[in-house]
């Protein structure tokens, strides 16, 4: 009997094939029936798929079939009766040797995955150790192992997509896992820009080839690559030597022995053309099967990292832009500033700032309405693009205010960019068939005297620009002779600019009563500004900066329709009617649009004409005395009752006193403080209520602190009063409470 023990290569576990002579026979059968058997052994063993070896316990081959014979380099028979050792390669001897012995050693069957550098392919070792020696199988797996590092690759490049990477780098990566697929093709990725290919990736091919097919013109056809993106489907092309799409490349490619070509376009989920990715074979010839699937999937695999890329460009592009106009925002502007601020602080050379502001912008808004303010700002936008520099950089930083950053800027040439920015005003805007005139004021601040830092240049600009808007200047540059009284000035109209949009203002009422039993007839609205930092701000403080900038306009306005919507609320929440006395500004007064504007007020807040009292100064009616009686007739005939506040302060002529359409006369607490029968104002006070008794107007005393003062007043024919002898300026939710809670 004779036998080899080797492993059933299907199941992976160890067998026995015997051979035998039959009981009985002769020495020339027995000898027949041998050779057959051995024969078949042969036949059975040169049938399997796999190369297969088997040694003694010397290490010598007992059998080796032809695969493993042709893995070897040698004929089968050349190789019986060698020593394993003799025959295999030196890196493999060193890598099998030590695991071949331990199998022997401990009779136990393994295997071992290698690279064959000769066959630049991947194989299983699969050895199975028996009492007599060791068999062993070596199976080709090189396609799995090639899909395995294609899956751990494009998992990588999914993970590389989603994380935001670089991506050039993802792409190096794809073109890199194609090649590791199909070793002897090189792959290219080229990427569209505005209608031209430019090489994103080709790892395995010189820069002088990449450069050679930069542009590659995607309209004409141009090139393998350019007619795949033109017409959007792949291109094979078998041999590059007879392909007229090929000529004005054919030296390049011939000398970086490139001979076929399969090109397939990289198309989003839109069908839009981002690029191609090429397969460049060393042979003419067809392009296997297989390699155009892997094509395929290796180019949707790009398709999805350039879609998540221009995507998230796109969301950073929003996230730094202004939605309306395309330009910079406070986000981008914020981080240009600060590195254009060091560069120009590292290289002692200045650079300047530009803060512009749209003077009443807000006009063009109320009138025209927002749409036809976005159409400004945008035709806006665009003649100041005009009017900056290459390397400069415009931001909208809000509604109405642009800002310009100017690197390596002197003070003589940004004044002559801000100069150019205020040139672009000179024409008008036309908006809904309409011609717009607008101005603007502009400051500048420079480094390093106007700051070196983003925050103090940036303040520093806004502070210059309100000088020059507040001096009617068109543009002002900071200068530290401003001082800090400047810039705290200026600094609170910023702040007060913005009161009004951060709901910062808010009204409080003081009571006006009859001063025979207190009974409550009126309320004088008081102004008053909390500020999140300043605190609560006196009025005496910001009036006056509202009214040399303008901003007591649309203060003013607040202030008026506020005050009607609380006396209808008053009315709504079942209180008796009362009449609501408002200050007015003489900025206000004289504005063209006051008389239309109270009215507004009074119409779309439905508060009676009656309930709203409009306190004037002497000071101002006496400006211009004919349009102030014509204004308030206009007033008048709005049911609106019209006072003079702080009467006998000014120096009002009596016989112009007769002209005005007022109602009532208010004493100033200057006159009404320690007044008594003894008192130095008594007589005057007395002729102060004697002329409005005979102007048949009424009369109001200001400022009444103590009992002896209403006591005069009340002495003196005055029936109405109002002070903190009666109440404190209280919000309108307290006004009709008991008199003594608001003390």
């Amino acid at each position: 009997m004779a036998g080899l023990q080797g492993g059933c290569p299907k199941c992976a576990r160890p067998c026995i094939l015997t051979w035998t002579g039959f009981p009985g026979s002769g020495q020339h059968n027995s000898q027949h029936q041998t050779l057959t058997n051995a024969t078949l052994i042969q036949n059975i063993l040169e049938s399997v798929q796999e190369a297969c070896l088997s040694v003694d316990n010397e290490w010598r081959l007992l059998y080796v079939n032809s695969r493993m014979a042709a893995f070897l380099g040698q004929p089968s028979e050349t190789l019986q009766g060698q020593s394993l050792w003799t025959v295999l390669p030196e890196p493999l001897e060193t890598l099998l040797s030590p695991h071949f012995h331990a199998a022997v050693r401990e009779q136990q069957a393994a295997s071992i995955e290698i690279f064959g550098e000769v066959q630049r392919e991947w194989f299983e070792i699969r050895f199975y150790p028996y009492a007599a020696g060791l068999t062993v199988y070596s199976y080709n797996i090189n396609a799995k192992k090639v899909e395995e590092q294609a899956q751990s690759d494009r998992n990588e490049i999914l993970e590389m997509t989603v994380q935001g990477k670089d991506l050039n780098a993802i792409l190096q990566q794809t073109a890199a896992m194609l090649e590791r697929q199909w070793p002897t093709y090189a792959c290219t990725i080229l990427l569209n820009d505005k209608g031209r290919l430019y090489t994103c990736a080709a790892p395995s091919l010189p820069a002088a080839f990449r450069q050679a097919i930069d542009g590659l013109d995607i309209s004409g056809g141009e090139g393998i690559c350019g007619t795949a993106a033109l017409h959007a489907e792949l291109v094979v092309v078998e041999d590059v030597t007879t392909n007229p799409s090929c000529a004005d490349h054919l030296n390049l490619l011939i000398t970086n022995n490139l001979r076929a070509c399969a090109s397939l376009p990289i198309i989003d989920g839109a069908n839009i053309v981002l690029g191609t990715m090429a397969l460049y074979g060393q042979r003419p010839g067809a392009f296997p099967e297989q390699v155009l699937q892997d094509l395929n999937k290796a180019s949707r695999l790009a398709a999805v990292a350039i879609e998540h890329h221009v995507l998230s460009q796109h969301l950073v592009y929003q996230s730094k832009h202004d939605a309306l106009t395309g330009l910079a925002n406070r986000v981008l502007f914020g981080e240009h500033l600060q590195e254009v601020i060091q560069v120009a602080l590292k290289a002692e050379s200045p650079m300047a700032l530009l803060y512009i502001d749209v003077n009443d912008f807000k006009g063009v808004n109320d009138s025209l309405g927002h749409l036809a303010g976005d159409q400004v700002l945008v035709s806006l936008a665009q003649r100041l693009l005009a009017c900056v520099r290459q390397g400069d950089l415009l931001a909208r930083m809000s509604g109405d205010e642009f800002t310009v950053i100017l690197p390596f800027t002197n003070q003589m040439n940004a004044m002559q960019v801000a100069q150019r920015c205020l040139d672009s005003f000179a024409l008008p805007f036309l908006v809904a068939e309409r011609e717009l005139y607008l101005t603007a004021a502009i400051g500048i601040s420079l480094t390093p005297e106007g700051g070196r830092d983003s925050e103090t240049l940036q303040r520093n600009a806004d502070l210059a620009m309100y000088h020059a808007k507040s001096n009617k200047q068109n543009i002002a540059v900071y200068e530290t002779v401003l001082g800090r009284h400047a810039y705290d000035r200026f600094q609170l109209i910023t702040y007060l600019r913005r009161a009004v949009e951060k709901n910062e203002l808010e009204l409080l009422y003081q009571s006006q009563v009859q001063l025979a039993g207190q009974t409550l007839i009126g309320v004088e609205a008081l102004l008053r500004w909390r500020h999140p930092h300043l605190g609560v701000v006196s009025p005496a403080d910001f009036i006056p900066l509202a009214e040399e900038t303008g901003l007591i306009i649309p203060i003013g306005e607040w202030v008026m329709r506020e005050a009607c919507l609380q006396g209808v609320r008053w009315r709504a929440a079942g209180h008796p009617p009362v009449r609501i006395a408002v200050n007015v500004s003489s900025v206000q007064f004289q504005h063209a649009d006051f008389v239309q504007m109270v009215a507004a007020c009074l119409h779309e807040t439905g508060l009676p004409g009656e309930q709203l009292e409009l306190e004037l100064t002497e000071r101002l009616v006496m400006d211009d005395v004919a349009t102030s009686v014509e204004r308030m007739h206009e007033l008048r005939r709005l049911g609106v009752t019209i006072s003079i506040d702080d009467f006998g302060t000014g120096f009002s002529s009596l016989s112009y006193l007769v002209q005005f359409p007022i109602n009532l006369l208010k004493i100033d607490r200057s006159f009404v403080t320690g007044l008594s029968d003894t008192s130095v104002n008594f007589p005057v006070v007395k002729a102060i209520i004697d002329l409005a008794h005979s102007l048949k107007l009424g009369v109001i005393g200001e400022g009444i602190e103590t009992r002896e003062e209403s006591e005069a007043l009340e002495q003196l024919g005055c029936s109405l009063g109002q002070g903190y002898l009666f109440a404190r300026p209280r919000s309108a939710s307290e006004i009709f409470l008991p008199a003594a809670s608001g003390n």
